[in-house]
C-alpha cells in the first residue's frame, strides 16, 4: 500500500471538510450582508461560489485526482498552491467570524482548540502539497504515458487520458449524431435570439395573450425536452474522461439539477413568444395586411438598426418591442407618431416589410 498517498488523500478530504464548513458560513454572512443592506453581500456570495469550486477540489476524489495530475508541473502547481493558501486563509476568517457572530464562543475557551486545529490543517497542507509529498505519491501511481503528459501540459493529459479510455472502449469519438441532438434545443433558441435582437416579425397581441395563459404548460413543456435529449444522448457511451466517470443515471441528474433551469429560464425568455412566430413566418407565407401602431418609445439597437416599441392600434394594453427597423428608415420617427406597417400577418405575428408614418385621426384609437 501507496501510505504516503493515503495519508495525502486524507488531508485532502480533511482541508475539503474544512471548505464545506467554510462555503457554509460564508453563504450565512451573504445573507446577513444583505439582509443588514450591507456593501459586502456581493462579495461574499462571490467567495462562497470560489469556496465551493476549491471544496471540490480536495472533498471530491476524482476531482482531486485531476487537480494533482494537471498541476505536477511548477507554473500550474504555484498557481494552485497561491491560491489555495488565499482561500484557506479566508476560509478560517469566515469560519471565525460566523462563530462570533453567532456568539458559540462567548468566553473565548475554544479560541486555543480553534487555533491549534487549524494550524494542524494547515501543517499537513504544507507537509503533504506546498513541500510536494502527495504530488511524489501520485507520480508513483501514474501510468508512464500520463505521467509524462501530465509533466508536459494539462492538454496532453487529456489527450493521453482519453487515448486510453478510447483503447479500453470506454469512450467514443465524437460523431454527427452528437450534433445533431443539440439540434432541438439550438434551432429555438436560435430563431428566438435572431428575432429579439434583428427581426422584424412581432408578436401579436393574441399570441401574448396565449402564451401568458398557457406560461405553466409552456414552461413544463419546454422542461421536458433538454431531459428527454439528455437521455437519448446518455444512451451511447460517453464522449469525454470526465463523462466516463460519470454513470448515465448521475449525467441525467446533473443535467437535471444545472442544465434543465438554465435552459427552461432562457427558453421561456426567447422561445414562445418570439421564436415561434419567426419561425413559422420564415417557414410559411402568410396573408399581407396592413396594422396600425403607435410608436411609444425608440432607442438605439446593434449597428443601423433602431429598437422601437410599438402599441398596436386595437390593443391598448399591449406593447411589443421590434428591432428589425433601419436607422436610415426611422429619421424623424417621435414618441406618439402612428405608423401604418404593412406586411405577412398571422395569429402568431406581423412580419413588418414595410411602414409609413400617418396622422392621429387616421387611427381608431387616437385620442383627438
Amino acid at each position: 500500500m501507496n501510505w504516503m498517498l493515503l495519508f495525502s488523500d486524507l488531508t485532502a478530504r480533511l482541508v475539503g471538510l474544512v471548505g464545506t464548513l467554510a462555503t457554509a458560513t460564508t453563504i450565512y454572512l451573504a445573507i446577513q450582508a444583505y439582509s443588514d443592506s450591507h456593501p459586502f453581500g456581493f462579495p461574499y456570495a462571490i467567495i462562497a461560489l470560489w469556496s465551493l469550486v476549491k471544496t471540490l477540489d480536495f472533498l471530491w476524489p476524482p476531482r482531486h485526482e485531476r487537480v494533482v495530475a494537471r498541476t505536477q508541473r511548477t507554473w500550474p502547481r504555484l498557481v494552485f498552491l497561491v491560491t489555495t493558501g488565499v482561500w484557506l486563509v479566508l476560509a478560517f476568517a469566515s469560519i471565525s467570524a460566523t462563530a462570533n457572530r453567532l456568539g458559540l464562543n462567548p468566553d473565548g475557551t475554544m479560541a486555543g482548540p480553534s487555533v491549534g486545529a487549524a494550524l494542524v490543517i494547515t501543517g499537513l497542507f504544507v507537509i503533504f502539497f506546498v513541500l510536494g509529498l502527495g504530488y511524489r505519491a501520485a507520480r508513483a501511481q501514474m501510468p508512464e504515458a500520463e505521467l509524462q503528459a501530465a509533466l508536459t501540459s494539462p492538454k496532453a493529459l487529456r489527450r493521453a487520458e482519453e487515448r486510453h479510455l478510447q483503447a479500453q472502449g470506454a469512450i467514443r469519438r465524437n460523431d454527427l449524431w452528437d450534433a445533431l441532438l443539440g439540434v432541438p434545443l439550438a434551432i429555438p433558441l436560435l430563431l428566438g435570439f435572431i428575432s429579439m435582437r434583428d427581426g422584424s416579425t412581432v408578436p401579436t397581441a393574441e399570441h401574448a395573450a396565449w402564451v401568458e395563459a398557457n406560461m405553466l404548460l409552456i414552461i413544463l413543456a419546454i422542461a421536458a425536452v433538454a431531459p428527454v435529449v439528455q437521455i437519448v444522448g446518455v444512451r451511447r457511451a460517453p464522449t469525454t474522461a470526465m463523462h466516463a466517470r460519470w454513470s448515465p443515471g448521475f449525467r441525467v441528474l446533473v443535467m437535471m439539477g444545472a442544465g434543465v433551469p438554465l435552459f427552461t429560464g432562457i427558453m421561456w425568455f426567447l422561445g414562445p413568444l418570439h421564436a415561434l412566430p419567426y419561425g413559422w413566418h420564415l417557414a410559411t407565407t402568410q396573408p399581407v395586411a396592413n396594422v396600425t401602431y403607435q410608436v411609444t418609445d425608440i432607442r438605439d439597437g446593434r449597428r443601423s438598426s433602431v429598437c422601437v416599441t410599438l402599441r398596436p392600434d386595437d390593443t391598448p394594453d399591449y406593447e411589443v418591442r421590434s428591432c428589425g427597423f433601419r436607422d436610415s428608415d426611422t429619421a424623424g420617427l417621435r414618441r406618439g407618431d402612428w405608423l401604418e406597417a404593412r406586411g405577412e400577418l398571422s395569429r402568431f405575428g406581423h412580419t413588418i416589410s414595410e411602414f409609413r408614418v400617418i396622422p392621429p385621426e387616421n387611427a381608431a384609437s387616437a385620442v383627438p
